[in-house]
C-alpha cells in the first residue's frame, strides 16, 4: 500500500517539485477555483521528512482543505509551518462556521479517505492530528510531526 501510495504523490504533477510544492499547488487550487483567501508560510523543512512522510502530510493537508472547502463556509484560510524542538507543526486554521463537540468524519468523493483515516496514517508515521473549532468561530488543525533526523 504506501509503495503505490508513494509513486500516487510522485506521479501527482503538483508534487514532483516536493512537499512544500504540492501543498502551495492545494492553497493555489484552493484561491483560484474556490475564491477562499489563503496565507501560507511553508517552512522549506517539509520537504526534508521521508517519502511516506512526504506522502501522508500531503494527503491530511489536502483533506484538510477538502473539509474547509466543502463544510465551513470559510472566506480565509491560515496554514503556518514552524518548526519547535523535536517537532514540526503544520496549522491550518479557517474563519467558518465552525462546530461543536466531536464532529465524525464522513466519506466523500475522493474515495472516503477522511479525518478517521488522516488520523490513522498520521499515527503510522509517528505524527498526530489536534482539531479545535467553536461555532461561528471557526476550525483549527494542527499535525504535529517529529523532525526527522
Amino acid at each position: 500500500r504506501t509503495r503505490g501510495a508513494i509513486q500516487d504523490l510522485a506521479s501527482d504533477p503538483a508534487c514532483r517539485s516536493g512537499l512544500r510544492a504540492g501543498i502551495a499547488s492545494l492553497i493555489d487550487d484552493l484561491q483560484i477555483r474556490h475564491g477562499i483567501v489563503c496565507a501560507a508560510k511553508l517552512d522549506p523543512l517539509l520537504d526534508k521528512f521521508a517519502e511516506e512522510a512526504k506522502y501522508v502530510l500531503y494527503r491530511a493537508v489536502r483533506e484538510l482543505l477538502l473539509n474547509i472547502r466543502k463544510h465551513a463556509r470559510a472566506s480565509r484560510v491560515k496554514i503556518n509551518v514552524s518548526r519547535k524542538d523535536s517537532s514540526v507543526k503544520i496549522e491550518v486554521r479557517d474563519n467558518g462556521c465552525g462546530f461543536a463537540g466531536h464532529k465524525p468524519s464522513a466519506p466523500h468523493d475522493s474515495g472516503g479517505f477522511g479525518l478517521s483515516s488522516v488520523r490513522a496514517d498520521l499515527t503510522s508515521i509517528g505524527a498526530d492530528l489536534l482539531i479545535s473549532s467553536r461555532i461561528g468561530r471557526g476550525t483549527r488543525a494542527i499535525i504535529v510531526i517529529p523532525v526527522p533526523l
